[in-house]
């Protein structure tokens, strides 16, 4: 399946995000001995990815025309321990 924006699952952004989360769910599925069970992880993360970032961008669109500013949502979870 095709998908609009591609998960690259090495690519550390530094930040404590959704996306952040499925690229480390990825490396976790690439280390499992079961190939079947690892590549049906990889694909939910792929798809998982590609609807967060297509819903980033739709709130980055609703958020520039209110010309709102900030971020809409901090980074990281709010009941994170670190």
């Amino acid at each position: 399946m095709a998908f609009k924006y591609e998960i690259n699952p090495h690519h550390e952004s530094g930040r404590d995000t959704l996306c952040q989360a499925l690229r480390e769910i990825w490396r976790e599925a690439d280390a499992l001995k079961d190939e079947a069970a690892s590549e049906r992880i990889k694909a939910l993360s792929a798809k998982s990815f590609d609807f967060a970032k297509r819903i980033v961008a739709k709130a980055q669109e609703h958020k520039a025309a209110r010309g709102i500013t900030g971020p809409l949502i901090q980074d990281g979870h709010p009941d994170a321990d670190d």
